[in-house]
């Protein structure tokens, strides 16, 4: 019996262009369709972002809105409220419910709940032309419950419609052990080029207005990696996953051994 080799960028798949043609990228936050989704961000037949006003700084929801006025391609911007769930998981003991990740306080679950199905009847409308949907992951990539909430929100909504769902293949530190308890089947990874010149355009945009929530000195990627959520449980292809550094990564050293069981696991 001989061991099967990890999968890398050379060797996985591409993504199909007639997957993202016709599909709709539904996205958390406002700059969240370049950081994760930079390779589809400006093919998506349809773009959706969520939330607009973070309900602690006035000048981000203003920033947002003269984002959307001048943003480069068509998109939908719901301009929900953020559920206010930043800081407010508990990312050593990380539990899944019906609506994303436990919070660590019955106020915010309930702002989730409440968001959660506000979404879930918008989508419903909103993907009714698509013939698959990305959005983001499970465990929030590098440890956001709202996109966990997101996700959760797509993905009723995909399963009922039976529409395809990716979502990219990245974590960090904070969100290990949220990924490591999901329970989501996956199918094949599958990489596509990212368009760094687009992105790059969209950063300048949101610098601009004062609303880049991440490292001005991102460098993008040149390849996403997505994988489609299946029917069933599983685990996540470890291999293919793509590592980043997120906020609170210092605040649990300890998961460190997480991402080493993780890693060994794919040895």
């Amino acid at each position: 019996m001989t061991n099967t080799p990890p999968m890398t960028l050379e060797t996985m798949p591409s993504l199909p262009d007639a997957l993202v043609e016709g599909a709709a990228l539904v996205v958390a936050h406002p700059d969240d369709e370049v950081l994760w989704f930079g390779s589809i961000a400006a093919r998506a037949q349809s773009l959706i972002v969520c939330f607009e006003d973070s309900g602690n700084a006035a000048h981000t929801a203003r920033g947002r809105r003269r984002v959307s006025e001048a943003f480069p391609r068509p998109a939908r911007w719901l301009r929900l409220n953020e559920p206010r769930t930043w800081r407010r998981t508990s990312w050593n003991d990380p539990t899944y419910t019906p609506h994303g990740l436990q919070a660590t306080d019955p106020q915010t679950d309930q702002r989730v709940a409440e968001t959660f199905a506000q979404l879930v009847e918008i989508l419903e409308r909103e993907l009714a032309g698509a013939t698959a949907v990305f959005t983001h992951n499970p465990w929030g990539e590098y440890g956001h419950a709202d996109h966990a909430l997101v996700h959760a929100a797509v993905r009723t909504v995909a399963t009922a419609r039976e529409l395809p769902l990716l979502c990219p293949l990245i974590a960090s530190l904070t969100s290990v052990r949220a990924l490591r308890r999901q329970q989501a089947a996956w199918g094949s990874p599958m990489r596509a080029d990212v368009d760094i010149e687009f992105c790059e355009r969209v950063r300048s945009l949101y610098v601009t207005h004062g609303v880049w929530t991440w490292d001005e000195q991102w460098n993008f990627w040149t390849r996403d990696v997505f994988a489609p959520v299946q029917v069933g449980s599983g685990t996540v292809p470890a291999s293919a996953i793509r590592w980043v550094r997120g906020f609170l990564d210092r605040e649990y050293p300890e998961h460190v051994e997480d991402r080493a069981v993780l890693d060994s696991s794919q040895a």
